[in-house]
């Protein structure tokens, strides 16, 4: 996941987990971020947090922020949704040994994540 990034409902950044990993896995908390994804994906159903994201208004860079038309819209999810759906992902590519990429090289594309193909409204 990338660094530096806005975080999610939640307030915890990609980097407060980069930087306490060890920490984490010492205390069996990632064992508990682990259970409750397999959860989700045995209901076939997020975790409630999972579906929550703020959307905010992002400015193009270089435009006039003052113009509605120079902003874009960006939601902000939770880094245990985006390492979620960065588990998928790698599943997924695994699973299918990169066909599905390169039948449609716009269902896989290494460095992004799934949700960055999908707009749930």
């Amino acid at each position: 996941m990338a660094s530096g990034k806005a975080p999610g409902q939640d307030g915890l950044t990609s980097n407060l987990f980069t930087f306490f990993w060890d920490d984490l896995l010492d205390l069996k908390l990632l064992d508990l971020l682990f259970m409750a994804l397999k959860e989700c994906t045995d209901n076939n159903n997020l975790m409630s947090t999972m579906k929550l994201g703020i959307v905010t208004l992002s400015p193009k860079p270089g435009k006039d922020k003052r113009l509605i038309d120079n902003l874009r819209p960006i939601t902000l999810l939770n880094v245990h949704h985006k390492i979620f759906t960065h588990i998928i992902a790698n599943r997924l590519l695994v699973k299918t040994s990169g066909d599905l990429s390169k039948k449609d090289p716009f269902i896989i594309t290494l460095g992004w994540f799934l949700t960055d193909l999908i707009i749930i409204i």
